[in-house]
């Protein structure tokens, strides 16, 4: 079977390297203009022509361009986030996006808190946190609390004869 890490590291890196090399040829192209003007208006040509000629180009070519940098950044920028979070899948040592995001479910809360611990903010207690439905349901998990909240403040038929 394929490792979700697997999949999406995979699937990340050609992305990655195809934008990479989209840049390069890009960048390359454009120093090829500028020398190949710059060589020209070296070698006796009129350099107001030449130089209203290349202006003239840029000029032309400048959404392009910019067009073709936006296509490749974005591509660059998720190929380079799932190249990373494809990393860290892989590291943290899940078999499955269920029980990774089981995981980190558990996982980001508790590093918020100790984060807050550390800058200082744990020491204040606003008062929605002191709120009887922030304190019973403090330390539950995401369904936990949603039936918790469920159960008292839209009870169902069933929910009351189980009260009972």
């Amino acid at each position: 079977t394929i490792h979700p890490a697997h999949f999406l590291l995979g699937s990340s890196l050609p992305l990655f390297a195809g934008a990479y090399a989209g840049y390069r040829k890009q960048i390359k192209s454009a120093a090829e203009e500028v020398a190949a003007a710059t060589t020209a208006r070296g070698a006796g040509a009129c350099p107001e022509a030449a130089e209203a000629a290349a202006l003239r180009k840029a000029v032309a070519e400048a959404p392009i361009v910019a067009a073709r940098a936006l296509v490749l950044g974005s591509v660059l920028s998720v190929g380079g986030v799932a190249l990373f979070c494809g990393s860290i899948f892989y590291a943290s040592g899940y078999a499955s996006v269920n029980e990774a995001v089981v995981g980190l479910r558990r996982w980001a809360p508790m590093k918020r808190q100790q984060f807050e611990e550390w800058i200082g903010l744990r020491e204040y207690v606003p008062p929605s946190q002191q709120h009887e439905d922030m304190v019973a349901t403090r330390n539950m998990s995401e369904d936990d609390e949603i039936e918790y909240l469920r159960k008292k403040y839209f009870p169902t038929t069933d929910d009351e004869k189980q009260q009972r």
